[in-house]
């Protein structure tokens, strides 16, 4: 996601009750893995080895099984046990879909292919002589960001290149020049969301999103929630984190440098935006090196 799309909404100081005990900055040359690791066997070595109340949210699974083995490596070193109970480890788009329900079916991406495919050929003017299949794949690909960034869909084309500008940090002008191009996209992307209406289905990322904020009603279940390994997230995760954060169960694990102003990588806006209120307080705290 774009600067524009996340700065200024998204983390505010005044409104958010994050406070920077809930925040465990990480030295960019350390593993934050690492650190979870020392935080775990630190805070409950007295219940171990049973850490089931406890789950562990990561960008994707690849860390998870070299997480797992490590931390029970140590707690077998440093405690003894030779088995382990839990944490649970799946990513945030795992925990939401093993803790919320759907109110409507959700289709495949494959099934959403067919059906869009279906949808653009009622507009042989907009389509043209592009492939429907490539227009149909990129077009559910735009589809998908744009939900996950939350732009909703005005019934005005004009407002709709307003909000696109607003979302994605490009300049007005700039993306009034590409009026065809937001023309189709407004038609297709309204023919699309009749086409779920119609057959009383959703896609997977529009119901990511919904499922989101119905899944803040669990965490008050959990022992604690440990979110790791993350470093640039989507409009509707971001809030989605800002809301989790105000539970005192909610611990983020991040890379960064406190003492130094906030920085931007490529085009994302990373989670260190969320640091910047409490900056004078993770300067004092400083950051967490990982063990050897």
């Amino acid at each position: 996601m774009s600067k524009g799309a996340l700065q200024g909404d998204l983390f505010s100081a005044s409104e958010s009750g994050i406070s920077a005990a809930d925040i465990i900055l990480v030295d960019f040359a350390d593993d934050p893995f690492d650190a979870l690791i020392e935080h775990l066997l630190n805070n409950y070595h007295d219940r171990l080895p049973d850490l089931h109340g406890i789950v562990v949210l990561m960008p994707d699974m690849t860390p998870a099984f070299r997480l797992r083995q490590k931390l029970l490596a140590l707690m077998e070193k440093e405690y003894g046990h030779s088995a382990l109970l839990g944490p649970h480890i799946t990513t945030l788009h795992g925990w939401v879909e093993q803790n919320v329900l759907t109110a409507l079916p959700i289709q495949s991406p494959l099934r959403c292919e067919l059906m869009l495919v279906e949808a653009l050929r009622r507009f042989p003017s907009l389509l043209g002589q592009a492939n429907p299949w490539l227009l149909a794949d990129n077009l559910l690909a735009l589809f998908d960001d744009l939900s996950l960034n939350q732009v909703e869909l005005p019934d005005n084309l004009e407002q709709f290149i307003a909000r696109l500008a607003q979302g994605y940090g490009i300049d007005r002008q700039t993306l009034s020049a590409l009026g065809q191009e937001a023309r189709l996209v407004h038609t297709l992307w309204s023919a699309w969301h009749q086409t779920l209406q119609e057959n009383q289905v959703a896609d997977g990322q529009t119901a990511y999103v919904a499922g989101l904020q119905q899944s803040l009603d669990c965490l008050t279940s959990l022992d604690h929630l440990y979110i790791v390994g993350f470093d640039q997230v989507m409009r509707s995760e971001g809030r989605w984190l800002e809301q989790a954060m105000d539970n005192t169960n909610v611990t983020l694990i991040v890379q960064g440098q406190p003492q130094y102003p906030i920085a931007e990588y490529g085009p994302y806006t990373t989670l260190a935006e969320l640091l910047s209120p409490w900056q004078t307080q993770l300067s004092r705290q400083g950051t967490v090196n990982s063990p050897p």
